[in-house]
């Protein structure tokens, strides 16, 4: 079963931005054809466009606004330590979800 970009995008935003929604979805369906496709040599840029998406998700779930796409996110770990430290976040978003975009992070770097 599969379902559409569209309908994905308009299910998440709102109440999520629709920018970052866009791009993740984006990121996670050109994730999803390389594996089909057996393409795995680009896939740690892949899943680093993907974590750089997902830590503007966090930006924005912690303290909008967000960086915006097309600039550089900048110091990922005080945005990490930051929403470690925001209590009125589900815990899997304060401590699981920032540190496994991280350990994406480092991968593709």
């Amino acid at each position: 079963m599969s379902v559409e970009r569209s309908t994905l995008i308009q299910s998440l935003s709102p109440p999520l931005p629709c920018e970052i929604t866009e791009h993740l979805i984006t990121e996670y369906l050109d994730i999803k054809q390389s594996l089909v496709l057996s393409r795995y040599s680009p896939s740690e840029l892949n899943g680093g466009r993907f974590a750089e998406c997902i830590i503007r998700l966090i930006q924005h779930l912690d303290h909008p606004p967000y960086t915006p796409f097309g600039q550089q996110l900048q110091n990922i770990d005080q945005i990490i330590r930051r929403v470690e430290n925001n209590t009125g976040l589900h815990d899997s978003i304060r401590f699981y979800i920032p540190r496994l975009a991280r350990d994406l992070l480092d991968v593709r770097n």
